[in-house]
């Protein structure tokens, strides 16, 4: 079996963050846009009266009028020397690309890519990083081959100067495809010393598990790696990717061995959503404004509308509480992606006995004797009397955001002006420093109904065992019913197994079928796959939920 890591050794946002320009140096194609240099463009092989460019065998396309990519407006001397005489003879030098970022970054290297498809690049280039106007670093560099990378570890920057000052080829445009503050590094099999990967759904939906990735490594290159946290590391077997996860911790053990910890997309959501009053909002516009850009994948079907309330909490707590209204599970096994897809209880998958090894054990929880679940309701009305919610709070900067820990509408401020406001917020903004501002408006009623059910079939010795859920503030009279039926269906996964497996394409969230160590059968659902991948092959510790036959 063959294991492979990518790690993404780029600085988290600065690629997104960058503003490039390109100095008064002339494009061949002015009405390129220079923010492309970040994304990459297409990189076409173009025909031209360049040396060796103008290639008769129809591989080479006629350049019309799109912008192509970062073409310079002149070309090189016989020696490759590039630079820009203007209209007045004044030789300026070679063409500079600028680019400056809104925040100091920290980075190991820039990855630049010119024209691989055409076999040319620039053989001398030299790079300035500049932090507050000062350069904090310079060097000369000589790349040898179409895609390059400059290893130059610097701490801080917020601007980065590349000038690009002679090509490979004589009588050659100068041309950029693509510009990476960082490289992309991969780790063969032969380098990974140990991989173990922990993936979690919780059936009952009450808990939104950060699955998680332990990479140790060995780099045989010897490489100036910076690991930051935030950088994605990607984990591949057999060429398919089954892991893409983000850096929590590092550590070096010695000059080439590194140990990566790293948490799935989810343990990225731990800044505050501000929440609000939702009224048939779709399930899908929600999320989105929760993950706050983090592409996600919503099962149709589970696009449905929703009614509720969330308070000030993570972006996380947020998502948790959606995807319990919703029945679903929520899964980044595979490519890293956000999915959520209905909870699956139908049987697809088996270990056998040759696939267990020896030691495995079975516990029993106790009868559910109740499930109770609080319904809640929140509902607006004008006739109410204003109540204050701020009295006389003094705003020292002008503008100042202030949160609630209950909802409110129908805001009103006695000076300055509200400049934007939800539920749970009003952002007020004065002319005056040390303003003080007295803010009214009205309580949403809130109302509440519990809905229980009593399972006959629980012993008296297990009266006392109940599942209650009072705070999913988006469980209501329409779907509250659904919510107990799953608790319910939960309650009866009464058999816990944990086992040490051959996995053979099982993932965590499928039912499966296994062989307990006296011969019974249990039949249940994944939970947890604490997976460690070697040259022989995928095992895993396994937890299974469910009935013991």
């Amino acid at each position: 079996m063959s294991i492979q890591v990518e790690y993404v050794d780029v600085p988290e946002g600065a690629q997104e963050n960058a503003v490039v320009a390109s100095g008064s140096y002339p494009l061949l194609k002015p009405d390129f846009n220079l923010q492309d240099l970040m994304e990459g463009t297409d990189g076409t092989a173009y025909a031209t009266l360049e040396p060796g460019s103008w290639v008769l065998d129809g591989s080479r396309k006629i350049m019309g009028d799109e912008p192509v990519g970062w073409w310079s407006g002149f070309i090189s001397d016989g020696e490759g020397v590039l630079s820009f005489v203007d209209e007045y003879g004044m030789n300026l030098g070679a063409p500079e690309i600028i680019i400056r970022f809104s925040e100091p970054y920290t980075a190991t290297c820039i990855t630049v890519t010119f024209w691989p498809s055409m076999g040319q690049w620039c053989s001398e280039i030299e790079v300035f990083w500049l932090l507050a106007g000062t350069t904090v670093a310079q060097t000369v560099a000589y790349p040898d081959r179409p895609e390059w990378v400059l290893e130059y570890p610097v701490a801080e920057f917020d601007q980065i100067s590349i000038w690009l000052k002679k090509t490979n080829l004589p009588y050659s445009y100068g041309k950029l495809q693509k510009i990476q503050i960082g490289q992309l590094i991969v780790f063969a099999s032969d380098e990974i010393t140990r991989v173990t990967l922990l993936n979690e759904i919780d059936p009952s939906l009450c808990v939104l598990s950060a699955d998680t990735l332990s990479v140790s490594v060995r780099d045989k290159l010897g490489r100036k790696l910076s690991p930051q946290k935030n950088q994605e590391m990607r984990l591949y077997r057999n060429g398919e990717r089954i892991a893409s996860h983000y850096i929590k911790e590092f550590s070096r053990e010695s000059r080439q061995s590194y140990t990566f910890q790293c948490q799935s997309a989810v343990g990225l959501l731990g800044d505050d959503f501000l929440g609000g009053v939702y009224n048939d909002t779709p399930a899908a516009v929600l999320i989105g404004e929760v993950l706050g850009g983090l592409p996600f994948h919503l099962e149709e079907g589970l696009n449905v509308l929703m009614k509720g309330y969330l308070p000030v909490c993570s972006r996380r707590e947020a998502l948790q509480q959606i995807v319990f209204a919703l029945g679903a599970v929520l899964t980044t096994q595979g490519d890293g992606l956000i999915r959520i897809v209905p909870l699956q209880l139908d049987l697809n998958g088996e270990f056998t006995e040759n696939d267990i090894f020896q030691g495995a054990k079975i516990s029993k929880e106790p009868e559910i004797s109740t499930v109770q679940v609080m319904a809640h309701s929140y509902t607006m009305n004008e006739q109410d009397e204003l109540q204050v919610i701020l009295d006389a709070v003094q705003i020292d900067n002008g503008e100042e955001t202030f949160v609630f820990n209950e909802p409110f509408y129908s805001y009103s401020v006695s000076a300055g002006e509200i400049l934007a406001y939800g539920a749970n917020w009003v952002k007020i903004r004065t002319t005056d420093a040390a303003t003080s501002v007295t803010l009214i408006g009205r309580k949403y009623h809130h109302t509440t109904s519990v809905h229980t059910y009593k399972n006959d079939k629980a012993k008296v010795a297990e009266k006392g065992n109940a599942i209650s859920v009072e705070k999913a503030t988006l469980v209501h009279s329409g779907n509250v019913g659904a919510v107990i039926d799953r608790l319910v269906a939960y309650s009866n996964m009464r058999a816990s197994l944990t086992q040490n497996v051959v996995v053979r394409g099982q993932k965590t969230g499928q039912t499966v079928s296994s062989v307990s160590p006296w011969g019974t059968n249990i039949v249940g659902y994944i939970s947890s796959m604490e997976s460690e991948f070697t040259a022989n092959g995928h095992t895993a510790l396994v937890k299974i939920l469910g009935k013991e036959e």
